[in-house]
């Protein structure tokens, strides 16, 4: 994925740049940082910064097709163990500890289809930040499912950093400030896509 990855970052400056085409007259309250990875191994470390996009392949576990087989392949490869067997029982899948890397799909699937790819989209995390503070972004309910979909979410989340922001404060200060849950549903919602020429005229 790490392809896609690149792809998406080069996608994502073209459409940035066309929906805000005086973008670097856009005034924020601080600095912004956008990072892009292409699976959840977190190589270039896209949470810690005010927005990550991390590609995500989501797994869907039909316990009916399990055959408990003796050596389950799908467990075997999980790097978090939210995959796991005991011997005779089926596969127990907990998708609190999946990441959606997805190597239970590419680099051990399953000969009976118990464990097949649900969704391929990106996780979006808000408000990670590196250097004098450290902090990692909380992920966004959603897995966005298209490009489309991202670079929507983006350009509301500069919305919202726009509106909401303090001068001289992170998004992470404001995300914490507004509040996660109510930051998350402002940015989801169209209302910011309808004030938006207002938001963008503000000093």
């Amino acid at each position: 994925m790490h392809g896609s990855s690149w792809l998406l970052a080069d996608g994502l400056i073209t459409a940035l740049l066309s929906v805000f085409p005086i973008i670097h007259d856009v005034v924020l309250p601080h600095k912004f940082k956008i990072a892009t990875g292409g699976c959840p191994n977190n190589c270039v470390k896209p949470d810690l910064n005010d927005v990550g996009i991390i590609g995500q392949k989501v797994p869907k576990f039909d316990a009916d097709k399990c055959k408990s087989c003796k050596v389950c392949v799908v467990a075997k490869v999980c790097p978090m163990k939210a995959a796991s067997k005991a011997e005779g029982e089926k596969l127990n899948y907990d998708k609190e500890k999946c990441i959606n890397c997805g190597r239970c799909l590419y680099m051990a699937k399953c000969p009976f289809d118990a464990m097949t790819e649900e969704v391929t989209g990106y996780k979006v995390t808000l408000g990670g930040r590196w250097g004098k503070k450290v902090g990692q972004g909380t992920p966004m309910s959603k897995v966005f499912t298209s490009e489309e979909e991202v670079l929507d979410i983006v350009e509301k989340i500069i919305l919202f950093f726009k509106d909401q922001g303090v001068a001289g404060e992170r998004l992470a200060d404001t995300v914490a400030r507004v509040g996660f849950e109510k930051a998350e549903a402002m940015i989801v919602s169209n209302e910011l896509f309808e004030r938006k020429a207002e938001i963008l005229a503000k000093e």
